[in-house]
């Protein structure tokens, strides 16, 4: 909460961005859909935080990975 008052008060960081919402997993479930390679994880990238559009994040991300998400496909199987 003191983040929050610091920040409307002009005592905030320089660089923020404020999100709010929930996600919930079951013990162990996150560390097993990364071990799993479930998720696309890049380093720390300010400018991905703070200078890239809202719209332009997830395209930018993933050209940052090298992938192109024309190939993804929205069912998943195994051979």
């Amino acid at each position: 909460a003191d983040i929050v008052t610091d920040i409307a008060e002009g005592r905030g960081p320089e660089n923020m961005t404020f999100c709010l919402g929930y996600s919930g997993w079951s013990p162990g479930q996150l560390e097993h859909e990364l071990a799993e390679n479930n998720w696309l994880v890049l380093p720390a990238d300010e400018e991905a935080l703070f200078d890239v559009n809202a719209d332009d994040k997830y395209s930018y991300c993933t050209s940052k990975l090298g992938v192109t998400t024309s190939n993804f496909v929205e069912t998943v199987g195994f051979a």
